[in-house]
This record gives structure tokens, C-alpha cells and sequence, in this order.
């Protein structure tokens, strides 16, 4: 009986998010859900423009575990995501850099990869051409392409679901950070991370997240597991301000300075 109710509970938080990301028509993952193991060919999907303005480009940072992200888990009792004294590795095996740059010339003509001293892909960015216009109904979608090598679940841990916070800024008028609003650009940031990629005053917000679930069949929960626990990877304010903006050949070309 145990298990049928951490079941349900499971599957109310899935549905849940499934539900909140359609009704607010954020932007999604093509494949918001992946099970652990195969490398996911994937998409973000676009869920609207800027307000009326079209999307001219988007800079997206990476949540990878060698820039140390911040590690949640999630609270049944109060129904939040808390910090957590686990690490990645007692729960997780993945690459550092699991998320990788895909070229992709379908809705964007120029894009690239973010990479950090080590050479290690921390983001990317995609502009020019037509852009994405605004769709108040929908009808209009675009897309950018990204790779996702999921990882497997530590055989002895509790850990039923990985979910990812890829911070996201969609550019639809190229400005200073000062000069962000609503109709500038649409800000998709971790819930909780004061970063300097805020519109005072907003009320638009949402995250957008790839989950990694359990193959519970393959990879059964241990019987001494009292809850299947799901945990959060979010990148600090520090990945954010560092690797948002958008450098080609050497020089900033988003923010304006």
C-alpha cells in the first residue's frame, strides 16, 4: 500500500508540471521527459514571443555538475524543493557536461556553444533571420535543437527523477541588462536565483526543465527505500551572470555593455 501512494504522489507532481507548462505556454522541451540511460535528441520549443514582439534570438546557459549547480530535493510534506546535504554522485552517474550544442540552421542561421576554461560546452546561443513571431493561439512554433546524454540512476539510491533548470533569455530587441522589460525580452530563470537577468516588476516567470525519470523496471528502487525522491540540478547565480551573455569572436554582442 506504501508504494501505491508514493506512486500517486509521484504522478501527481509529473502532472502537475506537465499541466502548468501547457496552460502558461512556456517554453518546453520537445521531450520534457526522458528516461536514463540513451543519448535524448531534443528540442526547446517556443511558447510565445515577446509579447507581441517576434524572438530574434536566445542565449541559454547549461546546467552542467562541473560548474558545481545547486542540488534540491523535493519536500512531499510541504510540496517545495529544498537544499539538500546529498551530492550528485550518491544518486546520479553522468557526464560532467551532459547537455551539448546541436547545429541546427532550421529556424536560426547562426548559433554556437558556450564552453568554459575546460573546454566543457556551459550553454548556447542561437540569432538572426526571420526569428520566431509571436502566436497569442499557438499556431506558430519554433524550435532549437539540443543533445542530452542522461545519465543512470545509482543503483542503491531512492532517486526516482532528476529534473534540469536551463536558464533561457529569449531576445526580441537587443538592449543593456538596464534596458530588459516585458516586449525586450521573455526571462525563463530557476525559481529562487537572484541573478542580474531580471525585469523588475514582472509577473511573467517560469522555468524552463528537462526530467530525467528511473527506468523502474530496469532499475528497481531499493526495498529499503521509504519514498522515491526527486531532486532538482539549478545553476547558481554566478553560471548565470557568467555565461549568459553572448560573445562571438571575442566581442559581447548580448547584453549591450
Amino acid at each position: 500500500m506504501m508504494k501505491i501512494k508514493l506512486s500517486i504522489s509521484l504522478l501527481a507532481i509529473l502532472l502537475l508540471g506537465g499541466i502548468a507548462q501547457t496552460v502558461l505556454a512556456h517554453n518546453s522541451f520537445k521531450s520534457p521527459r526522458v528516461i536514463e540511460g540513451p543519448t535524448s535528441w531534443n528540442a526547446i520549443v517556443y511558447g510565445h514571443g515577446c509579447g507581441e514582439n517576434t524572438i530574434v534570438g536566445s542565449s541559454v546557459v547549461f546546467p552542467n555538475f562541473s560548474e558545481n549547480p545547486t542540488l534540491q530535493v523535493f519536500n512531499q510534506s510541504s510540496s517545495v524543493f529544498e537544499p539538500t546535504e546529498d551530492t550528485i554522485e550518491m544518486l546520479y552517474e553522468s557526464p560532467a557536461a551532459p547537455f551539448k550544442y546541436v547545429i541546427d540552421r532550421s529556424v536560426f542561421p547562426a548559433g554556437g556553444v558556450k564552453v568554459n576554461d575546460s573546454d566543457e560546452a556551459v550553454g548556447m546561443w542561437v540569432g538572426g533571420g526571420e526569428g520566431v513571431p509571436h502566436s497569442g493561439s499557438g499556431a506558430i512554433k519554433g524550435f532549437i535543437s539540443v543533445a542530452f546524454q542522461p545519465g543512470i540512476f545509482v543503483s542503491d539510491s531512492c532517486a526516482a527523477q532528476i529534473q534540469f533548470v536551463l536558464p533561457m533569455v529569449d531576445v526580441c530587441k537587443i538592449t543593456t541588462i538596464s534596458g530588459f522589460k516585458d516586449g525586450v525580452v521573455s526571462l525563463w530563470m530557476p525559481d529562487g536565483v537572484d541573478t542580474d537577468y531580471v525585469i523588475p516588476g514582472s509577473t511573467h516567470t517560469g522555468e524552463l526543465v528537462l526530467t530525467v525519470e528511473r527506468d523502474l523496471t530496469g532499475n528497481k528502487l531499493p526495498e529499503s527505500c521509504k519514498d522515491q525522491k526527486i531532486y532538482k540540478v539549478v545553476p547558481t547565480a554566478k553560471q548565470i551572470n557568467t555565461y549568459m551573455p553572448v560573445v562571438i569572436n571575442g566581442k559581447r554582442a548580448w547584453p549591450k555593455k
